[in-house]
């Protein structure tokens, strides 16, 4: 926040209201910043919901979104009379929320500022432990720099690190942690598809829950190893005790390999792994008779990369799930069979096949027809048959009886 003569002003209390009620407060620090949570601890809020970033001269509004963040310059407010009462409001600074709030920030000198910037020493990386069940293979600190050119704020990591860099859309200091790891740690479980490269990225508190672009490198020997050209790269970010899928783009593609860009929502564990579009395929019978039961099999499924996560069938409007599934016609006529199966990346594929349903018989489809001989049935040939001999029999006693 600043004057008009452009100078930062301190001790400007920033106020979130919803409904009529302050949710969150801070003040600026020395160099103009302000940075809080909005939290949502009585669950009152929703997505969607306006929320006012308000101080004595100047307010904006945001729509609450839970783990998001807002940038916002509130330049032109009032500064306060004797460097301000000093008083803040419960939130400040440090108030986290563990992703259920979104930021609001304001400018600092010549209108910059964002949203969760802070000042001080909640922006340097205090990286945890690292895992213990994985190799760590480089381990790199950076410093955040400003450019003005471009109103980013980013930390450069040497070619040893799987993360060539990471940048904020606004002005702030501090540093980043980023750990380049064997594979992915006990704690996430594996990354969908074949991985490339895992990180484990630490910022500063006040920056935690602050969007990011990141880039991440992979080298040409992974990607042969995998068996992957580079436009088949995914990144993931691990949260919410998952790992989730981000937009990611191929932004240069060397003989030392490749470099992907991802816009991230907050930091954690990162993964980069070739994925794709599984294989759907079944086995099943082309004709039953009604009323068999029918075995189904789609163990011929395949996904190049990763795994097969789900298997769901609907038969004649029936849903079913699993690798193999049984289950009985019992209505002649044709039923379509389709598979739908879900690779660990999330991505799809659909088959169908259609099962002729036979009427119980010879399997011809038709019930067994009464022989027939000269059109006539055979019961009524023998019929007549046996008339004529007793006829004949007649005739032989009557001749016998005249001789």
């Amino acid at each position: 926040m600043v004057d008009d003569s452009g100078n930062a002003v301190s001790g400007v209390t920033v106020e979130a209201v919803y409904d009529g009620q302050t949710v969150a407060s801070t003040e600026t620090n020395a160099d103009g910043y302000y940075d809080f949570q909005v939290s949502n601890e009585d669950n009152s809020l929703e997505a969607g919901d306006e929320v006012e970033i308000t101080t004595d001269g100047a307010s904006d509004t945001i729509e609450w979104q839970s783990g998001a963040a807002e940038r916002l310059d509130l330049s032109g407010a009032n500064a306060p009379d004797d460097g301000g009462d000093g008083s803040t409001d419960d939130g400040g600074a440090d108030d986290d929320t563990d992703d259920d709030g979104a930021s609001g920030g304001g400018g600092g000198g010549g209108g910059g500022g964002g949203a969760g910037t802070g000042d001080g020493p909640d922006t340097d990386a205090e990286p945890p432990e690292p895992p213990a069940d994985v190799d760590v293979e480089s381990d790199e600190t950076a410093d955040l720099a400003f450019d003005s050119e471009t109103g980013q704020t980013t930390a450069t990591f040497s070619e040893d690190s799987a993360v060539a860099s990471v940048a904020f859309d606004f002005e702030t200091d501090g540093t980043v942690n980023a750990r380049t790891l064997s594979a992915a740690p006990d704690e996430t479980g594996p990354a969908p598809g074949a991985e490339a490269a895992v990180s484990q990225i630490t910022v500063g508190d006040s920056l935690t829950n602050n969007a990011a672009t990141i880039r991440k490198r992979v080298s040409q020997d992974r990607l042969d190893e995998i068996g992957a050209p580079a436009e088949d790269l995914t990144a993931f970010r691990f949260a919410d005790g998952e790992w989730q899928a981000l937009d990611t783009d191929v932004v240069e593609e060397t003989d030392a390999g490749a470099t992907v860009e991802f816009e991230t929502p907050g930091f954690s564990y990162f993964a980069v792994s070739a994925t794709g579009e599984p294989t759907a395929a079944f086995d099943a019978p082309g004709e039953v008779d009604a009323g068999d039961d029918v075995e189904l099999d789609a163990s011929a499924s395949e996904d190049e990369y990763g795994e097969i996560a789900s298997y769901d069938w609907s038969v004649g409007g029936e849903s079913l799930s699993g690798e193999t599934a049984t289950t009985t016609l019992d209505d002649a006529g044709d039923v379509d069979v389709e598979l739908t199966v879900t690779n660990d990346a999330g991505e799809t594929d659909t088959t169908t096949q259609t099962i002729s349903v036979l009427e119980t018989g010879d399997g011809d489809g038709t019930a067994d027809p009464t022989p027939e001989d000269d059109g006539l049935p055979v019961g009524l040939i023998g019929g007549i048959v046996v008339l004529l001999l007793v006829l004949v029999g007649l005739g032989v006693f009557a001749r016998g009886q005249n001789d």
